[in-house]
């Protein structure tokens, strides 16, 4: 539409903003592009320096742009974002496909819902947008290559990221049949972003995208997978079951997450036949004190069934947690490491919480360290709340990387 629209766009494929020569190169395509809107997400809480950083070096090249930030943190920060971060001029909140094409398009600002703008008067913000009701409107950006120059970012990429290993998998094939998730995790902003609705591209339209990437993009690629990157990919049974039907013929691999409540041999089958090969699962803890807070009661015993059970399709099961969540010790810890040995997993990882903003933990941590509140508004480097009450930043992470090392002892 903003083709259609005769609005010039144009993408930038820099990702790793802390390498000099990258953001040197970002630089002078800024200044090179002239561009009058220079759109910034403010995703996650822990890159937020980096996304505000990002938006003063913009600022610096581009004095006459319209800086336009979104994400969930953004959408979460609302006016506070614009106070801290005073180059960005208008901040979208929840979706933002539509707002930015009406942006693009030049409307005024008051005319355009879930708006945080800044006025003549101050800040001001515009009525709330409903969530889009067909995701099919959305084009991919596989079915549109040339204006997104996937495959070029993908070798910018490979250059850029010389030892990261997750590149082809999750930034070059990374496919979303569907938006939100039914549950309400306490770590999440699941319940601020999506009111726990969920939304899903049509079967038709995943196979067009599975298929265009199969043709276009899997035959330069050392691996022939796509990560189905839903949050919950299982969620609605009999819809998993007709996409699993309709992809048994695309040739492709797959790898998806899912809940471990939203499983079954029905649904291992489908995997199976539609040529799924890994499946994550979001465990947080096995510690009992903690998973009665997440709202998860996962045991060693049923997951280590569960896990067999992928197996037996032939399908690696792969175990995320989470260290340090409310209720954890350092005992506690160290054993819920031991238990997830026990279910068998092909690979499990070790994450310190993130305390997210706009999530439940979130404003728990703010309760108990109040002071946390002025730190985020300040100049922290690490806005990502990587400590808790109990425990600091270093012990997070030494704690996680005891946990791996547990985990791997033989």
């Amino acid at each position: 539409e903003a083709r259609d629209a005769r609005v010039h766009v144009a993408f930038t494929t820099h990702f790793l903003a802390k390498r000099e020569s990258v953001l040197k190169r970002l630089e002078e395509d800024l200044v090179a592009s002239q561009a009058r809107l220079v759109a910034i997400p403010f995703n996650l809480t822990r890159s937020y320096s980096d996304a505000a950083d990002l938006a003063r070096r913009v600022r610096r090249c581009l004095p006459a742009a319209r800086i336009v930030v979104g994400g969930n943190h953004a959408t979460c920060a609302g006016e506070a974002l614009l106070r801290e971060v005073p180059e960005v001029d208008v901040l979208v909140k929840h979706e933002g496909e539509q707002a930015l094409l009406a942006l693009l398009r030049g409307d005024e600002l008051a005319s355009i819902p879930g708006l945080v703008y800044r006025g003549e008067n101050g800040l001001c913000q515009t009525s709330a947008r409903p969530p889009l009701a067909d995701l099919d409107e959305l084009p991919s950006p596989f079915l549109a290559t040339d204006d997104f120059e996937l495959y070029k970012r993908l070798k910018l990429m490979r250059t850029w990221t010389r030892n990261f290993s997750f590149d082809d998998t999750i930034f070059s094939r990374m496919v979303l049949t569907s938006r939100g998730c039914p549950f309400a995790c306490e770590f999440c902003t699941n319940e601020v972003m999506t009111k726990r609705r969920m939304r899903f591209h049509s079967v038709d339209y995943v196979r067009t995208v599975v298929g265009d990437i199969r043709e276009r993009f899997l035959p330069h690629l050392p691996f022939p997978i796509v990560n189905l990157a839903d949050a919950i990919f299982t969620a609605h049974k009999q819809r998993t079951l007709e996409l699993a039907r309709a992809l048994e013929s695309s040739r492709v691999q797959f790898h998806c997450q899912t809940h471990a409540e939203c499983i079954d041999g029905e649904i291992l089958e489908g995997m199976r036949r539609m040529g799924m090969t890994c499946v994550s699962f979001g465990i947080e803890s096995l510690s009992p004190a903690v998973f009665r807070r997440t709202g998860k009661s996962f045991t060693v015993e049923g997951l280590s069934g569960l896990v067999s059970a992928l197996h037996q399709n032939g399908i690696r099961a792969v175990g995320t947690f989470i260290v340090g969540l409310p209720g954890d010790s350092a005992e506690s810890i160290v054993q819920n490491a031991w238990a997830a040995r026990r279910c068998g997993f092909d690979e499990a990882y070790f994450f310190p919480l993130v305390a997210v903003l706009g999530s439940r933990i979130h404003e728990q941590l703010l309760v108990e360290v109040p002071e946390l509140q002025r730190e985020w508004l300040g100049q922290r480097e690490n806005r990502e709340f990587l400590y808790t009450a109990r425990f600091s930043a270093a012990e997070l992470n030494d704690l996680a990387r005891l946990s791996e090392t547990v985990y791997g002892c033989p």
